[in-house]
């Protein structure tokens, strides 16, 4: 029996629902016979469905344990769960030198630092999976030679089962509900979303706003524009059905150079039969049909157009709603990403184990001590940002000048959210000394 260990920085949201689906079918359809390491934890209802599936978890395990590496070492097959993460990035730095059949499945879009593809991370197994047809023409894809991309790299739509979604019916209510579900932070949704979706003259209409992170920020936003009246935010839900089973348009207005990838959520919408409105960003240009499933707006001035359209047509509502479940049924299947993966696999296990290699410039430069800081730099792979941030590293512990102090203040949030990548992260989790300096550095920046 073929064994699988899959790997990955934590268990739980969306990718979460997309691991259990892809174990369970591979499982069900294939007998593989899977092991799962989690860096961080694994939530309760991952723990709970582990259990019953009788799944080994090993939660919590250290990028660096031996233990790690000769399991990684002794399985006819790794699969790495990637975004960026610094103990993803860790794992890849300490076991290079190991043999394994290596897999990398990409959980963000590749396009935006600091979520792109360094090349090190390409290169590092054998097959570089991505979940989007967009991030196959990321700029660092399209770097590497053509029999590389001939050969090592190939795409999986990622999803996850919604046959849940399909059984919802919709609650009876007075006015238009537009929805959001998501990450409510301006990494991921739109700076002007608050002003795109106010501006809707539709009279009558309510919005609903559903995730966390940052919502507690972008509530005050609404409010201090005078608009809260027209927003509900609801923070985290429990029960994602029954929030879209009141909505009668799914509104996804994302910043353009946001991380996601799969948009899960989006896929979630079209099986519950919701009309979906998004901006023309690659990932979610890659699902919604313009003019058939929803409307994709070239500007912020054309998504408050859509919705406002949506919101006076009844009957192309119910029109984009049918094509909506018919396209999730027929191009977001389970069964077609569970039987994709079984073919990558077959296709890793005709080949022996090869010694993976994370060749990364900037550790290559590093002092031994500067692991810590190469592995942030490596993640970033936009030189003029890595500058920027290597500057800053070497004036620890002393006060960074002001020019300093103007250059970091340029950078777009998604560098100084708690999570994705950012410098708080890698301070947080690799505990180097000249990454906390920089940490405490842009916390004073950004009071």
């Amino acid at each position: 029996m073929t064994n699988v260990l899959h790997i990955t920085p934590h268990f739980g949201g969306g990718v979460g629902s997309v691991l259990r689906t892809l174990i369970d079918g591979l499982q069900d359809s294939y007998g593989y016979q899977q092991e799962i390491v989690t860096f961080e934890d694994m939530n309760a209802h991952s723990q709970e469905w582990a259990r019953a599936q009788g799944h080994t978890v090993h939660s919590e395990m250290s990028s660096l344990s031996p233990a790690l590496h000769a399991m990684a070492r002794a399985s006819d097959i790794v699969h790495i769960h990637f975004w960026n993460h610094p103990l993803t990035y860790q794992f890849l730095w300490a076991f290079s030198g190991g043999a394994a059949r290596v897999v990398l499945w990409a959980h963000c879009n590749g396009h935006h630092a600091p979520n792109m593809f360094p090349s090190a991370a390409l290169t590092f197994p054998e097959i570089f999976v991505t979940t989007s047809e967009y991030s196959l023409k990321a700029p660092s894809v399209q770097a590497q030679s053509e029999e590389w991309r001939k050969n090592h790299i190939c795409n999986i739509t990622s999803c996850c089962d919604t046959t849940e979604f399909t059984k919802i019916t919709p609650v009876k209510h007075s006015g238009i509900v537009v929805g959001y579900v998501g990450t409510v932070d301006y990494c991921k949704m739109h700076r002007d979303s608050i002003n795109i979706l106010a501006a809707v003259s539709t009279p009558d209409i309510r919005f609903i706003i559903c995730g966390e992170d940052s919502h507690n920020t972008i509530q005050t936003t609404a409010q201090t524009k005078g608009v809260a009246s027209k927003f509900d935010f609801l923070g985290k839900v429990s029960n994602v059905p029954s929030v879209l089973a009141e909505m009668d348009i799914f509104a996804y207005p994302l910043t353009p150079d946001h991380y996601g990838t799969g948009e899960q959520v989006l896929v979630e919408a079209m099986a519950a039969g919701i009309p979906q409105v998004v901006l023309n960003n690659g990932p979610e240009s890659s699902i919604v049909q313009n003019g058939i499933t929803g409307i994709i707006a070239n500007s912020p001035e054309a998504f408050t157009n859509a919705i406002e359209l949506l919101a006076s047509d009844p009957e192309l509502r119910l029109q984009m709603g049918i094509n909506s479940k018919r396209h999730a049924a027929m191009q977001h299947t389970t069964t077609t990403m569970v039987n994709a993966w079984n073919m990558v696999y077959t296709e890793l296990l005709s080949h022996p184990k090869k010694t993976c290699i994370f060749n990364c410039p900037p550790l290559a430069q590093a002092r031994q001590n500067d692991v810590a800081t190469g592995l942030f730099l490596c993640s970033l792979v936009d030189e003029q940002v890595q500058n920027i941030f290597s500057t800053t590293f070497s004036f620890s512990p002393n006060p960074l000048p002001e020019e300093m102090c103007d250059k970091l203040n340029t950078l777009h949030d998604i560098y100084f959210a708690e999570g994705k990548g950012s410098i708080h992260q890698y301070a947080r989790f690799l505990k180097d000394v000249k990454l906390l300096y920089a940490s405490r550095i842009v916390r004073e920046i950004k009071q």
